[in-house]
C-alpha cells in the first residue's frame, strides 16, 4: 500500500498556487497526513498567540479604492464580536470567499468590481494571516463550509511560508492550526467519520 502525503502545503504557494481541481480521494489516510503535516509544523512554531483586535471602523471601506487591511480589521472586528451574519459583513466574506478561491492570493487593494489595483502586490504574509484569521472567527460562527474551505487553504499557503513570518506571526499561526484542527474535529464528529 502506497502511503498518502498532504501536497497542498509545500513550496512558495504565494509563486506557485495549487488549484485543487480534481484531487484524488483519500479517505482517512489523506486527513491523517494533513494531521500530521500540521502537527509537524506546529511543533517547529513558538506557543500559541491570540490575533490582535480588530478595528470596527467602517468608513475605511468606502469609496472606489478599498485597503484590504483596512477591510480585513473591520471584519475581523465584526465577527469577532459576532456581527458574522450582518449583511455587510456577510458581504465583505462573500467577496473574499470567491476572490481567494479564484486566485488564491490577497492584493493590498482592490477597485471597482474588487478587482486588485495591483495584481503584484500579493505577498504580505501578514495580510494572509489576517485573513486567515477572519475566516476562522467567521466559520466558529457560522459553521459554514465556505469559509473553513478558504480557511484551510490559505492554511496551507501559511505553512508553505511559515519560515518566513516573523515570531509574532509564528505564534499566530500556532493559534490558527489549533483552531483549525479543532474544526475538522468537529466535522469529523458531525459526520460520524471519528475512528
Amino acid at each position: 500500500m502506497t502511503s498518502v502525503t498532504y501536497p497542498y502545503a509545500s513550496g512558495d504557494l504565494l509563486e506557485d498556487r495549487h488549484t485543487y481541481f480534481y484531487s484524488e480521494y483519500a479517505g482517512r489516510p489523506f486527513l491523517d497526513a494533513w494531521r500530521a503535516q500540521r502537527s509537524e509544523l506546529l511543533e517547529k512554531l513558538p506557543e500559541a498567540a491570540d490575533p490582535p483586535a480588530g478595528k470596527e471602523d467602517a468608513a475605511s471601506l468606502e469609496g472606489e479604492v478599498i485597503e484590504t487591511d483596512a477591510l480585513l480589521d473591520h471584519l475581523f472586528a465584526v465577527v469577532a464580536h459576532g456581527g458574522a451574519g450582518e449583511d455587510r459583513c456577510r458581504d465583505g466574506l462573500a467577496q473574499l470567499v470567491k476572490k481567494f478561491e479564484v486566485t488564491k492570493r490577497i492584493h493590498q487593494s482592490y477597485g471597482p468590481s474588487f478587482r486588485a489595483i495591483d495584481p503584484a502586490d500579493h505577498k504580505d504574509l501578514n495580510r494572509y494571516l489576517r485573513l486567515a484569521e477572519v475566516f476562522e472567527f467567521a466559520y466558529a460562527a457560522e459553521k459554514e463550509l465556505p469559509y473553513l474551505n478558504l480557511l484551510l487553504k490559505c492554511m496551507d499557503t501559511l505553512s508553505s511560508l511559515a519560515d518566513q513570518l516573523t515570531e509574532d506571526g509564528r505564534a499566530r499561526l500556532a493559534g490558527l492550526i489549533q483552531r483549525e484542527r479543532r474544526h475538522i474535529d468537529g466535522q469529523e464528529k458531525s459526520l460520524g467519520l471519528t475512528p
